[in-house]
């Protein structure tokens, strides 16, 4: 994708989380599907507050 110049947005859904949402980042990877993330959470503010952050 890099190579060709194209200006597509890379997604990923599923199995993100606080773990490796850093290094997918640096991947280049733009958007990011965290649903199971959150609502698994003990305290989804909380989480939220965390992945924003990074």
């Amino acid at each position: 994708i890099d190579n060709s110049g194209s200006n597509a947005i890379i997604q990923i859904d599923g199995g993100v989380g606080l773990g490796n949402i850093g290094g997918l980042r640096d991947a280049g990877v733009d958007c990011f599907v965290v649903g199971n993330t959150i609502f698994a959470s003990d305290d989804p503010y909380e989480t939220i507050t965390q992945l924003k952050s990074l």
